[in-house]
């Protein structure tokens, strides 16, 4: 019941928010591993989800600044990739946390 509340009052704020100049950015995808415990290069059979938020601000008709945090799972395993090195049993896991600062040149209107 509280995240749904959250949800709500995200999507319920976002409008009032973009009419300030300011942006609420919301993301979900995938993250994955690609390397010598993958048996290609490029797979998505050990994929994690990811999600991100972030906070975007127009300074003027050209410029926007964003902050942005992404949260995501980074994990691979010999014993479930079919490269025949399972005898080796190679594995990992590691939480990924990225926090962003960038800003946005926008020289003619979309």
């Amino acid at each position: 019941m509280k995240c749904f509340l959250i949800s709500i009052s995200i999507f319920l704020i976002a409008p009032v928010l973009k009419a300030q100049r300011l942006y609420l950015n919301i993301g979900a995808g995938i993250m994955n591993y690609g390397g010598d415990l993958q048996d290609k290069e490029f797979t998505l059979n050990q994929a994690q989800t990811a999600y991100s938020l972030g906070l975007g601000y127009k300074l003027s008709e050209h410029f926007l600044v964003n902050f942005n945090y992404v949260n995501g799972i980074v994990t691979a395993s010999d014993q479930k990739s079919n490269a025949g090195n399972a005898k080796r049993n190679l594995n990992f896991t590691t939480n990924i946390n990225e926090v962003s600062l960038t800003m946005e040149a926008q020289w003619r209107e979309i």
